[in-house]
């Protein structure tokens, strides 16, 4: 008998890719842009970098695990009250957070395929199962994605622009998948370039959701 959960049989660990530094070791190359990683290239902002220094200076200290002034800050940004605010080491630890809250052996997560691979590698290491509703044009399918909801169904998850394919799921389609989904179902939508996108049918998730009553959790990210 195993001493691991059964859950993580057959589980293939996530890649992320080579480091820059294996790449260069390897190929004997003194320098190597990596384009897979969505890194901005100008480094931090003057002000975070003087902000990092002086916290240094206190680092043998624990932090405020609740970042009580970040969760204010961005409450007051988007214009929400800070209990509807939590923070966590990227979009991953959110999504681990909210599988680990919500997710039971045989529950069911629902998410276009291929796209962001945690959703569906926290759903199987508790033992729930994902539906992977493939892409149609390398965009999501809302109405297959709908389609494929059942009575177990705890999270859908759209990502716009999906990751990898860097396509956007616009207004019109999340209008009206907002007004077809089951009130069971919490919608996590994942908006981790928002601050890129200048297209005028990509809606905020936050002001045109969030805010008017419908069940959905909002990704945003720093990366």
């Amino acid at each position: 008998m195993s001493f691991f959960r059964p859950a993580l049989d057959g589980l293939v660990p996530y890649e992320p890719g080579k480091p820059e530094e294996e790449v260069q070791r390897e190929l004997g190359l003194e320098r190597v842009v990596k384009l897979a990683s969505n890194e901005g290239p100008w480094g931090p902002f003057p002000a975070a970098l003087e902000a990092m220094e002086r916290s240094a200076r206190s680092l043998n200290r624990y932090p405020d695990g609740g970042a009580f002034h970040l969760v204010n800050a961005l409450a007051e940004r988007h214009g929400v009250t800070p209990a509807e605010v939590i923070t966590g080491a990227g979009a991953d630890a959110i999504v681990g957070h909210l599988s680990l809250a919500a997710l039971d052996p045989g529950d069911e997560i629902v998410t276009g395929w291929p796209s962001f691979i945690s959703f569906v590698l926290d759903a199987l290491k508790l033992g729930a199962t994902a539906k992977r509703v493939p892409l149609r044009d390398d965009h999501l399918d809302l109405d297959a994605m709908l389609a494929a909801i059942g009575p177990r169904t705890k999270l859908v998850y759209i990502a716009t622009p999906n990751n990898p394919t860097g396509t956007m799921t616009g207004r019109a389609e999340l209008d009206s998948y907002f007004e077809q989904v089951p009130a069971h179902v919490l919608t996590v939508v994942d908006q981790a370039y928002f601050e890129y996108i200048d297209e005028p049918e990509y809606p905020d998730a936050i002001e045109e959701y969030l805010k008017r009553g419908r069940k959905v959790l909002v990704l945003r990210t720093f990366s």
